[in-house]
């Protein structure tokens, strides 16, 4: 779940019960590194600097 105006990412990953389960949330500050692809990592605040 993305959150533009708190600059904010609640990431969620599937259990293999089939349930979402939702992790800690990320800021601006964090970076988003991918739990399938761990070499994928995203710099948020490189993300939320765009404004219109």
């Amino acid at each position: 779940m993305i959150l533009p105006a708190y600059k904010t990412v609640i990431p969620y990953i599937l259990n293999d019960k089939s349930t979402f389960i939702g992790l800690q949330p990320r800021t601006s500050q964090d970076n988003l590194i991918s739990t399938i692809f761990p070499d994928l990592s995203l710099d948020l605040a490189t993300i939320f600097a765009y404004e219109e």
